[in-house]
């Protein structure tokens, strides 16, 4: 497409709109290129960290007391990864939205206890009664 918009930017009637999307297009190729492989990095990351901590929440890798006072360089390198992994995690944006972002939703009200009456609506209902008598003494009168 932008090899067209090129040919179309340099014919008699190409116009600057041409040239901008000649060169819009190589962007946008550049853009979904470099967003997948970002994509594929972020899950090797990701799926390095899992494993990363899978390994030191196993049991049996775990070193026994005599291990733990003199600990072996690959446990000193687990350490290290497991600290890299949680700082990475601590500064990782929020994936999903905390519970107590969004406003609660009110409670239901409780159904009107039939018995105790509301005044506006009373006050209406004596408006709307006194405007109909109105009407019908009118249409009498006529």
């Amino acid at each position: 497409m932008g090899w067209w918009q090129w040919d179309r930017y340099q014919s008699s009637s190409g116009t600057g709109q041409n040239l901008g999307y000649a060169l819009q297009w190589p962007l946008f190729a550049v853009a979904c290129i470099w967003g997948y492989r970002r994509f594929v990095q972020l899950e090797a990351e990701q799926a390095e960290e899992d494993a990363v901590l899978a390994a030191h929440a196993d049991p049996e890798t775990d070193h026994d007391a005599a291990d733990v006072a003199t600990p072996a360089p690959s446990a000193v390198a687990d350490d290290a990864a497991v600290r890299r992994v949680a700082m990475r995690r601590a500064q990782a944006p929020l994936s999903e939205i905390p519970a107590d972002f969004l406003p609660g939703r009110a409670a239901p009200s409780a159904p009107a206890d039939p018995d105790r009456g509301d005044e506006t609506q009373d006050d209406y209902n004596r408006m709307l009664a006194e405007l109909a008598a109105s009407d019908a003494r009118q249409e009498r009168q006529r």
